[in-house]
């Protein structure tokens, strides 16, 4: 059985692909390939990045059964081949044991060597992305260190509750050591290729099955707006679940010195981070190649 596997990384337009892809599952099995669902805690859900959350906890059954299973329905369905997504798939960059079992647990589904795909966007702006998109998550971060991990090794870490999170934002650094042990093939895309022809992501699927079979969706994740990050940054700090958003913002006459203070750091924040991501941008245009 042929196996895709479409490997985000996080902040390229993969939420997008992945709801077309559930949206048209039907239209892709008669196109013989199998867009399959997993459950998680009895709900279904429409990506494939749950495989790494269990492997993370050392739930190797559980996943080489999930695999199986995927395998199974395909057969049934008269596909050929599978196509996974998950973003989080990106930790097999980094973390060669798990992506060494993930293959192994592959093989013993019986599935043939995967083709990992990979989507390329400029790393300076994925990184602006995804220190967006963290604020929406209760999460308090650092820009400084992460520009700083990103510049020693390519990458950086950040967890949440579901999982432990390697974001391989420098992905020319961290791509060939994976290439050197996968079992299987690895294909890299542009994001502007990507997202530029609609629905998002049907350019992979005409690279890996010669035609596309998904519908337009509406965008997902809004981004917020830059005071809106750092006010949910500076929440958190604070603990999420007594200072919201718009408790910074909205504030009584009583706290407007206490709401002043806020702001200025608001604004620091987001001069802060402006700063980091310049002197990134500098850094990487000054690499050699």
């Amino acid at each position: 059985m042929r196996l895709v596997i479409h490997a985000g990384p996080r902040k390229t337009a993969t939420t997008s692909f992945q709801r077309g892809c559930d949206l048209a599952r039907s239209a892709g099995v008669l196109q013989q390939v199998l867009y399959p669902r997993l459950r998680v805690e009895g709900l279904p859900v429409f990506q494939h990045s749950p495989l790494l959350w269990a492997l993370q906890v050392g739930r190797h059954e559980a996943v080489l059964s999930a695999l199986r299973i995927m395998h199974q329905d395909a057969c049934e369905a008269g596909c050929t081949a599978v196509l996974l997504s998950g973003e989080d798939f990106e930790n097999f960059l980094i973390d060669d044991v798990n992506h060494r079992h993930f293959e192994q647990l592959l093989v013993q589904a019986g599935f043939r060597t995967p083709e990992w795909i990979w989507v390329e966007r400029d790393p300076v702006d994925r990184l602006e992305s995804v220190y967006s998109e963290a604020a929406k998550h209760g999460l308090v971060a650092s820009i400084q260190a992460w520009t700083a991990s990103v510049r020693r090794t390519g990458w950086f870490a950040m967890s949440t509750e579901a999982c432990h999170s390697l974001m391989a934002i420098d992905l020319r650094r961290c791509l060939p050591s994976f290439a050197d042990r996968t079992l299987g093939s690895v294909q890299l895309i542009p994001f502007e290729s990507f997202v530029a022809t609609q629905p998002v992501g049907s350019d992979l699927l005409v690279r890996c099955f010669g035609g596309h079979w998904l519908q337009a969706s509406e965008p997902d994740n809004v981004r917020l707006r830059p005071e809106q990050i750092e006010r949910r940054y500076l929440a958190s700090f604070l603990n999420s679940g007594l200072v919201s958003e718009d408790d910074l913002s909205h504030v009584e006459e009583s706290l407007a010195a206490l709401a002043t203070m806020f702001e200025r750091i608001v604004a620091s924040r987001q001069t802060r981070l402006n700063n980091e991501l310049q002197d990134l941008r500098v850094f990487f245009r000054g690499r050699p190649g």
